[in-house]
């Protein structure tokens, strides 16, 4: 293993961020920050060979801190829990409130905030990042250790595989909140996406999961590719400002399969998704409000789209839910690949 990087910047702490970057034979590029194991640029070639960064994120950590979860590992509870608090082994656990009375994506102090330790493996083109949640943290119990190693393949793909154990029976739920572009529009709304999904989780007001499991209602329906644009004003016309929605795969079976595609049919780019999670939470960048990004970059409502591979939200307090318990002497795995391609 070799170790090299680049500075990042540095927190309001004082701690030194760094930057680590990989190269495939085809001469795409990413590269990643040691501060919330974040996923801080994807540049890969259009249809006329153009290369372009096809991440919304920010030149260096100081955007990462004060625009939380944008690109980084969020965790340990990826998406919401209702009312910040679940019971387990009959105690009680009440855990950070940082959406109004609820629970996201960990809490105050969650992994997308911490600076993670990290080593580079040139020979198989990756880099592992490490990092420990002890007991109690954000009101969570267990101290947990987890891992996630990021790997860019000869065949395009950015595959990402998440790791933890822990000494206490906890929940874990991860994934990565990366922001996609594929074009070099200021919206996604020509983007065309495909997911093999056939039910989803309705929510409440405040997009808790009400309990209940859903036929996909034609304004989520992306069984064939569709303009992402067409579902976006649907909802809008529903009283919504965008899509914000937990969407099941019809074919789920803990392997890693093929679950979905992102097009854009003006510069060419693809992405496919291939998942080990049960579920996707799909996000249209709905709170973006003009946000300063890299070079100057202005993000606004709809800039990217989020295609957060993850367990339900709150299944720690719907028994009907895909569990994500996780107890001593287990180990939690779960991958996620994205392929990048073109089209003519």
């Amino acid at each position: 293993m070799t170790n090299n990087a680049t500075p990042f910047g540095t927190t309001a702490d004082g701690k030194q961020a760094s930057l680590v970057t990989l190269t495939n034979a085809a001469g795409l590029e990413a590269s990643f920050s040691d501060y919330g194991a974040t996923w801080v640029s994807m540049i890969t070639p259009d249809r006329a060979h153009q290369l372009a960064d096809v991440l919304i994120g920010f030149d260096d950590v100081t955007g990462y801190e004060t625009q939380p979860f944008i690109s980084s590992v969020v965790g340990r509870y990826a998406n919401r829990i209702s009312q910040g608090r679940f019971t387990l082994d009959g105690i009680q656990y009440q855990l950070d409130r940082n959406e109004e009375a609820h629970h996201l994506h960990g809490g105050v102090d969650n992994l997308s905030v911490k600076m993670w330790h990290w080593q580079k493996d040139s020979a198989q083109n990756r880099v592992k990042f490490t990092c420990e949640s002890p007991e109690g943290e954000c009101g969570y119990p267990g101290h947990v250790k987890f891992n996630v190693t990021y790997q860019l393949t000869d065949a395009n793909e950015m595959v990402i595989k998440y790791g933890a154990t822990t000494d206490r029976p906890t929940h874990v739920n991860l994934t990565n909140h990366a922001y996609f572009n594929l074009g070099s529009t200021t919206n996604i709304h020509q983007h065309k996406l495909r997911l093999d999904v056939d039910r989803y989780t309705p929510v409440n007001q405040f997009l808790i999961p009400t309990g209940q499991i859903s036929p996909i209602p034609d304004s989520l329906d992306f069984s064939a590719l569709t303009e992402i644009g067409v579902k976006i004003r649907h909802r809008e016309s529903l009283g919504e400002n965008g899509l914000d929605h937990n969407l099941i795969f019809s074919d789920y079976n803990r392997r890693l399969q093929t679950q979905g595609q992102l097009v854009d049919p003006v510069s060419g780019r693809t992405l496919t998704l291939a998942t080990s999670e049960p579920a996707i939470q799909i996000y249209t960048a709905n709170h973006f409000d003009g946000i300063i990004g890299k070079k100057n970059s202005i993000y606004a409502q709809h800039a990217g789209l989020c295609l957060e591979t993850q367990h339900y939200p709150d299944s720690p307090n719907q028994p009907t839910f895909p569990s994500t318990l996780l107890k001593p002497g287990e180990i939690f795995e779960s991958t996620t690949v994205f392929r990048f391609g073109v089209i003519e």
